[in-house]
């Protein structure tokens, strides 16, 4: 006959908090109170338990007694694991993914439990992704929790676990000074074809001349020239504020005109494209969903390109919004391309230039990094990039 139940609560030290870091420990204690089971004639007369009682990460396991409503609590100190093992199992519809140690602090012993890795990925944040396919919205988060599973052998007695899973919002280290390293770069081909590159020596002359030239069909000439961006950043985070060259050649091959018509960068601006992808057994995989954050970038030097400076010229964007770092974990993807945009002139000829690029974004640097960028909420409620909703507040 069951003689009652051992009810269990895990409690945090540091509630409502968030954790910033591997080495950022969550510390608490795992209670566990007895209560004996009582029938409509009176209690059982079982006022205490005592037996072999075990836990399944280890913080305890040894002897146990307590009397009827008698709290007994068990201190423990967690650490998340750096880097997120997509090969750990599935419970339902919950990826179990334990913490990356356990050390129990009370003297009695000491056992450790490390994760192994297989994937070199930033733990995930805590987070919610939200995406639609059809007529299905699909929704997934990624929420850690400390979970206690206790155990008496021999002993007929119910565990149960009480009260609210006790949320554990946490956010992945930032990276090191300098370890952020890895450029790539684009190049784009443009032609310009005008009248205005005719050389003046060619060109028609007083209005007989010009008269003719409106009746003559004449395909006009043509300037063509590279737009080469270089040291594009591959690894970005929030706050930075990233830094490439702009430089043009002429493209000697189909270029038609000797006239070398003035070129002049006017403006550029950089977008963070954000997308999110999750994936669920019973359907296709959900489209990505896509959301952008814009910076407008500084021109350095102004004016023409000239051979003074090599042809190019540096662009320094303002500091990037927060967003999320990159991640993919199980049945979530959250991946980012940075797009670069500019308008140019080839004398009097507007010429566009945008390219995407893959980039990973990392945890910022500090957090005043988190609230950099235009404008915003950064508090949960909205963020800058609304497709995805990070457990900030």
């Amino acid at each position: 006959m069951t003689i009652g139940t051992i009810n269990v609560r895990v409690i945090l030290d540091r509630k409502s908090q968030k954790y910033h870091a591997p080495q950022d420990a969550v510390t608490g204690v795992v209670q566990l109170e007895f209560n004996p089971f009582s029938r409509k004639e009176g209690p059982t007369g079982a006022e205490e338990v005592f037996g072999p009682l075990q836990e399944a990460q280890l913080i305890y396991d040894g002897p146990f007694r307590a009397s009827r409503s008698e709290k007994k609590e068990f201190p423990f100190t967690a650490f998340f694991a750096e880097r997120a093992n997509r090969s750990a199992p599935w419970r339902g519809d919950a990826l179990v993914h334990p913490f990356d140690r356990v050390r129990e602090t009370t003297g009695i012993g000491l056992a450790q439990e490390r994760q192994s890795q297989t994937q070199d990925d930033l733990l995930p944040p805590s987070c919610e992704l939200t995406a639609t396919t059809g007529s299905m919205n699909a929704i997934a988060k990624v929420e850690y929790y400390p979970k206690a599973e206790v155990v008496m052998p021999g002993i007929d007695v119910e565990i149960e676990t009480k009260g609210l899973k006790p949320i554990v919002r946490y956010h992945p280290a930032p990276p090191e000074p300098g370890s952020l390293q890895g450029n790539t770069m684009f190049e784009q081909s443009h032609t310009v074809a005008s009248k205005d590159l005719i050389p003046e020596a060619e060109r028609p002359h007083g209005f007989r001349g010009k008269a003719k030239a409106l009746f003559k069909e004449s395909e006009p000439p043509q300037y063509a020239f590279e737009v080469v961006c270089t040291s594009v950043p591959e690894h970005i985070y929030p706050g930075q504020q990233i830094s490439f060259e702009v430089r043009v050649k002429r493209n000697s091959e189909r270029t038609t005109t000797t006239v070398q018509p003035e070129l002049t960068l006017d403006e550029c601006k950089v977008t963070i494209v954000g997308l999110s992808s999750l994936f669920t057994d019973n359907v296709e995989p959900v489209k990505d969903r896509k959301d952008e954050a814009t910076v407008s970038g500084t021109i350095h030097p102004q004016g023409l390109f000239s051979k003074e400076h090599d042809s190019s010229k540096r662009i320094t964007a303002e500091p990037l919004p927060y967003v999320s770092c990159s991640f993919e974990i199980a049945k979530m993807l959250r991946r980012y391309r940075l797009r670069i945009e500019m308008i140019m002139h080839c004398g009097t000829s507007k010429v566009h230039v945008r390219r995407e690029v893959p980039v990973k974004v990392h945890p910022p640097l500090s957090m005043a990094g988190a609230m950099a960028g235009p404008p915003g909420q950064h508090g949960g409620e909205q963020e800058r990039l609304p497709a995805y909703k990070e457990s900030w507040s």
